[in-house]
């Protein structure tokens, strides 16, 4: 039995190809320290919603992954960074990445004793940190890995300032000294990753948020030609500058030459899945800049092409699709403008990544005592998303690929014999999607015709099975 359990745990600890790659420049200062780290992710991995007594397996485990997230040399930065190095390999030759960012709050209002969380959604009540990361993203919406990210603690809560009081604050503080300068700073660093690289070009996709226009400004003042290019939802309705005084929103309204444009629109939690007809319409403007900025020498104005899309005939109840899209890249034609807005729509992917790690991962359940403690499973915990979704979109998208660029072979077959209860199972290495498909039934999804592909969560769920199942094939047919 002793020597049982002990390839039991070789064959737990073994099996980290992924993770060996992800990880290979990474050095935490200490061996042991990196050691323990695999075990963590691996662990993790496997069972992705489990606390971290019951993802560890054992006490002793258990101990050693404690005593790791309250080590000062476990820095969740030299972890990210690692992966993002990992990542940038992933991008070669994929000559277009979006590059998705998005900030969430994670709570941990219930933990009252945990030492340097902030308030959240501007509430005495809420407490918590930001998380605001950005996702390497294929036009296809298959995520390569997270570039960039940012965690912070807002300690100011203002709840007693008059919104005059917070306007003539907000508009007389420099950017830098803003949170909306976390999109300057996730657009900073894909300068640097673009620097280096020529081989791919990045987008920086991002919500009506990043509406400001001192990130327009960044790109315009950036010399380099190989530059990455922003796609962002327009909040504001700005002055244009045309010959005469004129605002965005009204002079995209003036535009008679429209094109329609079929989408669907995706299923949400009180709502099925539609196709719906978009109305398209472009234009090349020169944004100016607001009053605040207007006479600082540096600040002129901005040429950008704008795109407009609204809803045609929206189901009654229904919140009509209506988006006003501003770009750096040339919009020269329709074509030109369908493609930007389905670049767009692969926003979705990061709200995705952030299910993933709440529901999935159940980042906001655990019960550390410091914050530090807290950003390095977030670290390890994001990365375990990633994964996760990296799984479920690419059986999406590249179905036909064969399983065995993500399955060791005693995997699928382990699955193979597990979804059709039999010793026989076939040599021929299946394709991907259909492993995925197997993994689903395992995580509870029925494979019916009009349930769709299995959700992120429920392959979440198969995953953590398939391990156990396929340690348990690979011990047998080994002997």
């Amino acid at each position: 039995m002793e020597e049982k359990q002990k390839r039991i745990e070789a064959f737990q600890q073994g099996d980290v190809g992924w993770y060996e790659d992800e990880f290979l420049d990474l050095h935490l200062g200490d061996k042991r320290l990196d050691k323990r780290l695999g075990l963590i992710i691996n662990s993790r991995m496997q069972n992705p919603s489990g606390s971290i007594p019951d993802s560890m397996n054992s006490w002793a485990k258990t101990k050693g992954a404690y005593r790791f997230f309250s080590n000062d040399k476990a820095d969740p930065k030299l972890i990210l960074d690692s992966h993002k190095n990992s990542t940038v390999k992933r991008l070669q030759d994929k000559e277009i990445i979006l590059a998705v960012q998005d900030t969430t709050d994670i709570s941990y209002s219930g933990h009252k004793s945990t030492e340097g969380l902030g308030y959240i959604n501007y509430s005495e009540y809420a407490m918590g940190y930001h998380y605001h990361p950005t996702l390497a993203v294929t036009v296809e919406g298959t995520p390569l890995g997270i570039l960039d990210s940012q965690v912070w603690t807002r300690e100011e809560l203002n709840k007693d300032m008059s919104k005059q009081e917070k306007y003539s604050k907000n508009i007389n503080t420099p950017i830098e000294e803003k949170e909306s300068y976390k999109w300057l700073k996730s657009y900073k660093t894909l300068c640097d990753i673009q620097k280096n690289d020529h081989s791919f070009h990045l987008i920086s996709v991002c919500d009506r948020e990043a509406d400001i226009f001192e990130l327009f400004h960044e790109h315009a003042i950036i010399i380099n030609e190989n530059k990455p290019d922003l796609l962002i939802r327009a909040r504001t309705d700005r002055n244009i500058s045309d010959g005469e005084e004129k605002h965005l929103f009204d002079e995209l309204a003036s535009i008679t030459e429209f094109s329609e444009y079929e989408v669907i629109v995706p299923r949400k939690k009180n709502s099925p899945a539609r196709e719906t007809t978009l109305r398209v319409k472009f234009k090349e403007v020169n944004i100016e800049p607001p009053n605040n900025l207007r006479n600082r020498n540096s600040y002129q104005k901005i040429k950008l092409y704008a795109i407009t899309t609204t809803e045609v005939n929206p189901p009654k109840g229904a919140e009509p699709i209506h988006w006003i899209l501003l770009t750096t890249l040339p919009v020269l034609n329709f074509s030109d403008a369908f493609e930007k807005i389905e670049w767009y729509r692969k926003r979705w992917v990061i709200e995705i990544f952030f299910k993933t790690l709440k529901s999935g991962c159940k980042i906001e359940d655990y019960q550390f005592q410091t914050f530090e403690r807290l950003k390095r499973i977030l670290a390890i915990d994001s990365i375990i998303a990633w994964r996760i979704l990296f799984l479920t979109t690419l059986g999406r998208e590249c179905p036909d690929l064969p399983a065995s660029i993500l399955f060791e072979e005693h995997e699928w077959k382990a699955l193979h014999a597990r979804i059709y209860m039999t010793k026989d199972v076939p040599d021929k290495i299946p394709t991907l999607s259909e492993v995925m498909r197997q993994i689903g039934k395992l995580g509870g999804h029925l494979g019916r015709k009009s349930d769709g592909h299995p959700g992120v969560l429920t392959l979440a769920k198969g995953l953590y099975q398939l391990y156990s199942i396929s340690i348990v094939w690979k011990l047998l047919t080994c002997g």
